[in-house]
């Protein structure tokens, strides 16, 4: 599908960042950001913020 979409600044700006990180195409990187926002997920790069147990809290 062809459409005209009118980006903000800052948005463009963060494409062509993608873009030039994974060294994809505009479109390939439009894509992978609406996929990953439509289906309510992370990025397709897998990121996850380390989390760690810091134990039970004291009760003193």
């Amino acid at each position: 599908m062809r459409t005209t979409v009118t980006l903000d600044p800052d948005v463009e700006e963060l494409i062509r960042r993608r873009m030039h990180e994974r060294r994809a195409s505009f479109k390939e990187v439009v894509n992978e950001g609406l996929r990953a926002a439509l289906r309510g997920g992370t990025h397709a790069d897998g990121f996850e913020t380390p989390s760690f147990d810091l134990g039970a809290p004291r009760t003193d």
